[in-house]
């Protein structure tokens, strides 16, 4: 929802006005999209994204839903966009493919660009979400850079699923936030 750029807005406005001074943004699938999103126009000190969902057919350049505020969300083109219903995996591949020439497009981009910002950035992927990030050969090779920024963090889990429903992964997945949170910020 375009709605979710001003709610993030309110909420970092409301915690730092009750005096913390420190907001982390957390999230999983579209509540991942929406924390990076949240890190572009709020002033936050990391963001940890779980399975962050950057492109879809239905939101596309076309749609609706676009906002020209959203700086974090990769749309496709209306062209693939309108192929990937009657033929998914074509338009992707194309859309994979237009990637590798020009990486801005790519999600790792996304997290760059959140990095450039100041936050600590941890990316946390499902096996099943890892191709978007690891497709685009520029930010496999980029990724060495954004790991030495002291500020990059990237775990990805064979146990853990999309949503974190299964057990292992999510008891996983709780134990290696816990431990990222309290070595960035602290426990107090």
């Amino acid at each position: 929802s375009p709605r979710w750029i001003d709610d993030t807005a309110e909420v970092v406005t409301e915690f730092k006005d009750e005096g913390f001074t420190r907001v982390v943004l957390v999230g999983l699938c579209s509540g991942a999209y929406t924390a990076l999103e949240g890190a572009f126009h709020n002033e936050v000190a990391g963001v940890i994204a779980i399975n962050p969902i950057l492109s879809s057919a239905e939101m596309n350049k076309a749609s609706p839903t676009r906002d020209a505020r959203r700086r974090a969300f990769r749309p496709l083109p209306v062209p693939l966009a309108r192929l990937a219903a009657p033929h998914g995996r074509t338009a992707w591949s194309i859309w994979t493919a237009y990637q590798q020439i020009r990486p801005r497009a790519a999600p790792m981009a996304v997290i760059a660009d959140v990095l450039k910002r100041g936050p600590q950035v941890m990316l946390v992927l499902a096996e099943v979400d890892r191709p978007p990030f690891d497709v685009v050969w520029y930010w496999r090779l980029r990724a060495r850079y954004l790991d030495k920024t002291g500020r990059f963090t990237r775990k990805h889990f064979l146990d853990l699923d999309h949503p974190a429903l299964v057990a292992a992964g999510r008891i996983r997945l709780m134990q290696e936030l816990t431990q990222y949170v309290a070595l960035t910020w602290g426990t107090h």
